[in-house]
């Protein structure tokens, strides 16, 4: 008996965490009811709805889902998301890249007046690796795929990255026809050069465990673009396939973020290239990837 009382304890504090009792014992509609009222105090961040949308989750509450839907245009925004990504319900997850799309043009508008940011990148650096599309998992992989193809901007940026952190190799032909035709893009408001290199990283992620299977994709101009994505896993046995790639096939852009990736063989071979192409090297070094620090080698 006395184990079987500790074990109701702990599934207990598992599922209430920091919700009082009151929201634990609630139903299902009452919960729901409870974040259709809407009561939330943006100052201190919390509130019932906020506690109800997280009620919810823990139960991954499918009955739920198309409330938390709607409240994704409250300000408890962030609390429905996280419900929502608990559940894991597909239908979710169109409307929380919106939402996260809601949080670039946020961006927009406070670093509109400084040309040295790309305002999506800066946006998608500060998405954090437990987003909710990325919770739902493999389930959000076709609407991910559906949008990164047809979706509006940053829609479909978002849906690139997502697409990386979920791991899925379904996402594999996709993620390299935006690889192989960054140059041909006719974007306006999307760099094409930040298209390319989020694209690489999703692809390193997803075979992260395989890296060697990316490394065909060095030998060919359309495809060297991997090289951002491999530099991230920071495996020293892909230093001289790196090389050959930027020796062979490579650009401006591609050499900078060599020269700045922090792998001393791969900021000689930048060098190099840059004085066969007629390049003099600046300091401090270029910036790289929009308003944030570039990322370097091993930084995946």
């Amino acid at each position: 008996m006395f184990i079987t009382a500790l074990a109701v304890t702990f599934v207990a504090v598992a599922l209430s965490g920091c919700l009082s009792p009151r929201y634990v014992d609630m139903n299902t509609e009452e919960l729901i009811s409870t974040v259709q009222g809407g009561e939330y105090d943006e100052v201190r961040g919390k509130g019932p709805a906020c506690d109800a949308a997280s009620a919810l989750g823990l139960r991954k509450a499918e009955a739920a889902v198309d409330v938390l839907i709607d409240a994704l245009s409250g300000p408890a925004e962030d609390c429905m998301a996280s419900a929502l990504g608990q559940i894991g319900d597909p239908r979710a997850v169109e409307p929380l890249l919106d939402a996260m799309a809601d949080e670039c043009e946020g961006f927009d508008r406070k670093l509109r007046d400084d040309d040295t940011y790309d305002v999506t990148d800066v946006c998608l650096d500060f998405q954090s690796a437990d987003d909710a599309p990325i919770a739902i998992g493999n389930a959000a992989v076709d609407p991910l795929l559906a949008l990164a193809g047809v979706g509006a901007e940053p829609q479909a940026e978002l849906a690139v990255v997502v697409l990386g952190e979920v791991g899925d190799s379904r996402a594999e032909t996709y993620l390299v026809e935006r690889l192989a035709n960054y140059r041909s893009s006719t974007r306006e408001t999307i760099e094409p050069e930040f298209v390319r290199r989020r694209a690489a990283e999703a692809l390193a992620k997803i075979f992260r465990s395989h890296v060697e299977s990316l490394l065909p994709r060095l030998q060919s101009q359309s495809t060297v673009g991997i090289a951002y994505g491999i530099i991230g896993l920071g495996q020293s046995s892909t230093e001289p396939d790196l090389i050959r790639a930027l020796q062979t096939f490579g650009d401006l852009p591609l050499a900078e973020f060599y020269l700045n990736c922090g792998r001393p063989s791969l900021e000689a071979a930048a060098t190099d290239w840059g004085v066969e192409h007629g390049y003099t090297l600046r300091y401090p070094l270029p910036r790289i990837g929009g308003g944030t620090a570039p990322r370097g080698w091993g930084d995946l």
